[in-house]
């Protein structure tokens, strides 16, 4: 079922295609003559034209809009929600240096993170965040995670 924005978009689709059309369409020569008949669009060839406006009319109104775009306080939000894939694929597209300074963030909160597990006491979980810390680069608060983390074992 079409929308009424739909339907008037048809609709004008419609009338102007069919404005255009009569029985017959007369061509008039440069002395002012007429030279000669030619037939109009036959029905078919109208039917599909119609479809096809409808069609387009009822895609572009189906369209979602356009996102805005991502900044990097959407990364930072990312990374506080522990997605570090979705923080550094915004930033990398807001360019390099944005691209390094959310490694950076997702390194020092790793590292956070491995001293607190560490305060609570599980190993493995700060072995397991540490590992993950590798992909990212070392930052003053990595080194003192990693060091309190050998410390431990």
């Amino acid at each position: 079922m079409l929308r009424p924005r739909q339907s008037f978009a048809a609709l004008l689709a419609t009338g102007a295609l069919l404005g255009g059309c009569g029985d017959v369409e007369q061509r008039a020569s440069g002395d002012g003559g007429v030279t000669g008949l030619t037939t109009a669009r036959s029905i078919e060839d109208l039917a599909t034209a119609t479809a096809t406006a409808t069609a387009t009319a009822t895609a572009t109104a189906d369209t979602p809009p356009l996102q805005p775009a991502q900044t990097l306080a959407d990364a930072r939000d990312a990374v506080a929600g522990d997605d570090y894939a979705r923080a550094v694929a915004i930033a990398v597209a807001l360019g390099a240096s944005k691209a390094d300074a959310i490694r950076r963030i997702i390194s020092n909160r790793i590292a956070r993170r491995v001293q607190s597990t560490l305060s609570a006491g599980d190993r493995d979980e700060a072995g397991r965040l540490l590992r993950q810390s590798d992909r990212y680069p070392t930052t003053q608060l990595l080194r003192q995670a990693r060091a309190s983390y050998g410390a431990a074992n």
